[in-house]
């Protein structure tokens, strides 16, 4: 993260000054083993508000279409948050009465681009942004890939049926409470 926060903040608007690290996860996309990530926004699955949030993600070696690159509906962050969704199903979780996102932006007439990227580049994203990668085509390839996640504003803690799984196993914080403490770092 040491290397990570000063390349970051070169792209990031000046009023964006504060970054809270949320979460960090490796991902492994074997070949011909999984599948499709949907279309989905990150904001949608984790309890907090406000929910302000960038991610950015690095790859380990180089991304392409066949190899299950992310993709991006460029300017769906504007929209607001949607539906929370299984990722690999498009269904819907129970309990969340917010619309979902159409499974192709296209027709809404968003410009899709699939970010094609070697291992020395990063994308940074609004956690609002669209986005979806395909499977893993490369015949004995595994895609692999570092996220790290960050609030960007002070962000209290508000579960509800449907919203990080993940993320709320992993911490202890009560309801209506401040996100804070060792697993949630300032980042100088």
């Amino acid at each position: 993260v040491d290397s990570i926060i000063p390349n970051l903040r070169k792209y990031l608007p000046q009023r964006t000054k504060r970054l809270q690290l949320m979460e960090t996860i490796i991902f492994n996309k074997p070949s011909k083993v999984s599948n499709t990530l949907n279309w989905h926004q990150d904001v949608a699955y984790f309890p907090v508000e406000p929910n302000n949030q960038i991610a950015i993600w690095i790859p380990f070696e180089e991304v392409n279409f066949k190899r299950g690159a992310m993709n991006y509906a460029l300017g769906s962050h504007k929209l607001g948050i949607k539906a929370s969704t299984n990722l690999h199903t498009r269904e819907k979780f129970e309990n969340d009465n917010r619309e979902v996102i159409p499974d192709d932006p296209r027709k809404s007439g968003f410009e899709v681009v699939c970010m094609e990227m070697q291992n020395t580049d990063m994308i940074v994203h609004d956690g609002y942004v669209w986005h979806y990668s395909g499977p893993n085509l490369e015949e004995n390839y595994t895609r692999k890939g570092l996220s790290v996640r960050f609030f960007t504003e002070e962000a209290r803690y508000f579960p509800r049926p449907g919203q990080g799984a993940a993320f709320t196993q992993q911490i202890k914080i009560e309801h209506g409470e401040i996100v804070q403490g060792k697993p949630f770092p300032l980042m100088k």
